[in-house]
């Protein structure tokens, strides 16, 4: 999906962000574009261009393998943003996989996307070992479903979870992150040192301004 010899990218409908260290090393890539799913389900999207999404070399015919699964496939519609190529090196930033970095980033990601397009929905594909180890939360989203890819005998290639998150949902997320983040009020009203208490009184208020 993000390889221009076989996709259409430029910067209307996508975008990377890359890390690096102070020395210059790449440490960290992700990427997300924008689908235009107006009237038409990811289901069908990913019958019709389920080449760009199959793991290369996991079934003997892409031409006749398809993802089933998901309940979401049939009701993720309308401007859907596709999150893929995460990388992030494990030994880089003084270990950032040990350090929340996954989820930061891919927060960072997600709040880009929806400030460039306002997606109805976002998703991504996350190989069964990772989703069995909660990788959608690092990743920050909200709905796992199981999914595998079926190929031309009946057989399982691939499987691939399905990870998403509504607009309302990704809003939510946000929402919660910013609360998170703020200082508890005990920590503005009880100094280290003591102070009058005309002084602890106008903290108090504009903390809580």
């Amino acid at each position: 999906m993000f390889d221009v010899a076989s996709s259409y990218v430029d910067h209307n409908n996508g975008f990377w962000i890359c890390g690096f260290d102070p020395d210059g090393e790449l440490v960290h890539t992700q990427a997300v574009r924008i689908l235009d799913l107006s009237g038409v389900s990811l289901a069908t999207h990913l019958e019709l261009h389920r080449h760009k999404y199959i793991t290369p070399d996991s079934t003997p015919d892409p031409d006749q393998t398809f993802f089933s699964g998901p309940e979401a496939l049939n009701t993720i519609t309308g401007k859907v943003g596709y999150q893929g190529d995460f990388w992030l090196r494990a030994k880089g930033l003084a270990g950032p996989r040990s350090q929340g970095a996954t989820a930061l980033l891919s927060s960072l990601l997600l709040e880009l996307t929806v400030i460039a397009w306002d997606p109805s929905f976002v998703f991504a594909f996350v190989p069964k070992p990772l989703a069995a180890k909660g990788a959608h939360l690092r990743y920050g989203y909200m709905h796992c479903e199981a999914g595998r890819w079926i190929g031309p005998d009946q057989q399982v290639t691939d499987e691939d979870y399905l990870i998403w998150m509504s607009a309302k949902d990704l809003a939510s997320s946000f929402a919660q992150a910013a609360k998170d983040l703020q200082r508890p009020d005990s920590l503005l009203t009880k100094p280290a040192e003591p102070k009058p208490a005309i002084q602890m009184a106008d903290l108090s208020s504009a903390a809580n301004a």
